[in-house]
Parts: structure tokens; C-alpha cells; sequence
């Protein structure tokens, strides 16, 4: 993160995402001198975590998650980011199947062990984490077949994104952030208010240009002119 935002605008953001979206614990993650680093309580505030997210060590850039707890307790351990052999992620959204997963991983608990796994561990981990610690073993291509919702995995030189639900970008004073939605008041004030298409698949790059391979990604200013156009007409 080399360019400024307001930190007043930035806690906004985070608070408005935590009330929506959250509530269960807050996180986030980036690389600093290159090694994969993250920060999460579920007792903070995000006035603190915007505080962070603006320190100048980061290398490039910071993955923020507030969770909705579906799967595992609220404590801090399940809060996202999940780090694993340098690499990011954070999810929205639930698996299918996470149980059989779990007994898969016991079947197999020597050899799992090795990476820290034990019974506790399985019986009280999340499904997000057990994804994360997949897509670190066998890379993010795991992921379509997962059905997850929307995942983002942070490695030092992109971001690779899968968007099951839905994912919205947004250009504040130089800086992109990235949020399951944005409040209109403040989206229509960015530079650039980007919506992606459910089912796209692409890489996100630390300058903010992203490349999808699968999907589009529209115009979040006209679409929301748009809606608005055809509620006005509906009341008239």
C-alpha cells in the first residue's frame, strides 16, 4: 500500500462490511518482508483493523474478512484469514461435504500430522481453514471444485479469486478494495465501482489490474443508475 485513503473513510467501510456481513470476528492478513502475516480478534474494532490495514510495512497489499460464523466456534482461530505455506485466504460462503473432508483428513491423521493436524484440531477447525490449507498444498484450481462461494487466496505477487456469491471492487484515492458489496453512498463516490460476474475466475495484481479467465466484470456505476431509472419508474 504506497497511496494514501482516509483512515475516517476506510473505518467506514470496515464497519458498515462488519455489520452487514459479520459480526463473528474480524481479520486480516498481507505479506511483510515477504513472509505471510495476519492480525485477528474477535473483540476488535474495526477502527483498529483500519488503523492496520494503513501501516506502511505491508509489501503490497491486505486481505480484510469479517465473518458470519456458519461452521466452528467464534474464537479467534476461526476468524479468516488462514495462513499455510505462504499463502492468504479468506471465504464467504460454506462446503458441502466439509465433514466428510474432516473424517478424510482422520482416515489419513498420520498423514496429516505432520502439518499440525490432530482429533481437537479437526473437531473444532472450519471448513474455510480446511480449504485454505488445501489450495496451499495443491494450489487454487481446488477451488471450482469445491463449490465454496467466494474465495480470495493472497500469494506475494497476486491475488487469485474465485467468485461463487458475488464480489464488488471499488478505486478510493488510489487504492482498491475488494467486498462482498460496497453501500451505495459511498461506491458511487469512487473512481472505479467494479461488480463481478457470479462465476468469474481470475488474478488480481498488487497495481490493482485484474485479469479474469472466466467471467466478465461490469460497470457498478451504470448498473446502480440503472436500478435506480427503473425504481423511479415503477413509482411513477
Amino acid at each position: 500500500m504506497t497511496q494514501k485513503i482516509s483512515g475516517n473513510l476506510l473505518s467506514l467501510i470496515l464497519s458498515h462490511l462488519e455489520k452487514e456481513a459479520g459480526g463473528d470476528g474480524n481479520g486480516l492478513g498481507g505479506f511483510v518482508n515477504g513472509v505471510a502475516s495476519m492480525i485477528k480478534d474477535v473483540t476488535r474494532i474495526t477502527d483498529s483493523f483500519a488503523l492496520d490495514m494503513l501501516r506502511s510495512e505491508w509489501d503490497t497489499g491486505v486481505l480484510f474478512h469479517t465473518r458470519r460464523a456458519s461452521v466452528g466456534q467464534v474464537n479467534n482461530d476461526n476468524c479468516h484469514p488462514f495462513v499455510w505455506n505462504n499463502s492468504i485466504t479468506i471465504h464467504n460462503g460454506h462446503i458441502d461435504g466439509s465433514g466428510l473432508m474432516k473424517l478424510m483428513m482422520l482416515e489419513n491423521i498420520e498423514k496429516y500430522a505432520n502439518d499440525g493436524w490432530t482429533f481437537e484440531r479437526l473437531s473444532n477447525v472450519t471448513d474455510s481453514e480446511i480449504m485454505a490449507y488445501f489450495i496451499a498444498k495443491h494450489g487454487f484450481n481446488i477451488v471450482p471444485l469445491l463449490n465454496p462461494g467466494t474465495v480470495m487466496t493472497m500469494y506475494f505477487d497476486r491475488v487469485e479469486i474465485f467468485v461463487g456469491y458475488c464480489l464488488q471492487a471499488i478505486n478510493v484515492e488510489g487504492k482498491w478494495l475488494y467486498a462482498s458489496s460496497f453501500p451505495p453512498v459511498i461506491a458511487m463516490k469512487a473512481k472505479v465501482w467494479a461488480i463481478f460476474e457470479k462465476g468469474s475466475r481470475g488474478i488480481i495484481y498488487p497495481d490493482g489490474s485484474c485479469v479474469l479467465t472466466i467471467g466478465q466484470c461490469y460497470d457498478g456505476k451504470e448498473i446502480y443508475l440503472e436500478e435506480q431509472k427503473l425504481l423511479k419508474e415503477k413509482k411513477t
